[in-house]
């Protein structure tokens, strides 16, 4: 870690399982205040449970043991009240598949105007301003007809845009983003990378709010086939 640098995550030790599987075991890791941290590793290394059990939002059958510390509080023995708090508001995530993450049957005006509400209290006037600031962030093509438009109507790297688009609109203190390229074509997934500022590949970390974007660090988990055994 680069000196100077404050530590809002702190993983230490932490071990996933699922039954008698073992997902992870005794991952530590930073990240720093200005840092991406990419997690890297063959299929089924842990990436995505990793990625996902920061905000606690693995299945209920996974057992989640040791600490994961955001501005030192643990968010595993934290109070659901106070993880809802940290969703979204201080902690947002871009989903590996933005087609199951999109609700079908509502336009990307009202997702995004949703979570503008809930968690920036705009509403109207206001919220359609910043939505369209958003999308046109994320390089949207024609931004008034998509406003109106559902998830099904946007192609893959559209649908992915406005995940990232609903992840930066409350200007999150922590980026995660599970391997949001999966399944686009290489041109669009250069954009995407760029978008989310995610460099590499793989499940990334990302504290958006920095003065320096250029200290990047890389984390490789290692699938250990002996411990489903």
């Amino acid at each position: 870690m680069a000196p100077g640098l404050t530590t809002p995550l702190s993983i230490r030790d932490v071990t996933i399982a699922f039954g008698a599987n073992m997902a992870t075991r005794s991952i530590s890791f930073d990240i720093a205040s200005g840092e991406t941290l990419a997690l890297v590793g063959e299929s089924d290394s842990g990436k995505s449970v990793t990625a996902l059990s920061v905000l606690k939002l693995l299945p209920p059958t996974a057992r989640l043991a040791g600490q994961i510390l955001f501005k030192g509080q643990d968010l595993i023995t934290a109070p659901t009240a106070e993880l809802r708090a940290v969703r979204g508001n201080d902690i947002s995530m871009i989903f590996q598949e933005p087609m199951s993450s999109l609700n079908p049957v509502h336009t990307i005006k009202h997702q995004i105007g949703e979570v503008l509400a809930i968690h920036r209290g705009l509403r109207a006037a206001a919220a359609r301003a910043r939505t369209l600031e958003l999308l046109d962030a994320v390089c949207i093509p024609d931004l008034a007809s998509r406003l109106t438009a559902y998830p099904h109507q946007l192609s893959g790297g559209q649908r992915q845009r406005v995940m990232i688009a609903m992840a930066l609109a409350n200007e999150p203190d922590l980026l995660i983003a599970d391997e949001p390229t999966t399944a686009l074509d290489v041109t669009v997934q250069a954009q995407i990378l760029t978008l989310a500022i995610a460099p590499g590949h793989g499940d990334a970390v990302h504290h958006p709010r920095s003065g320096n974007r250029q200290n990047h660090r890389r984390s490789r988990l290692r699938h250990d086939r002996r411990r489903n055994r």
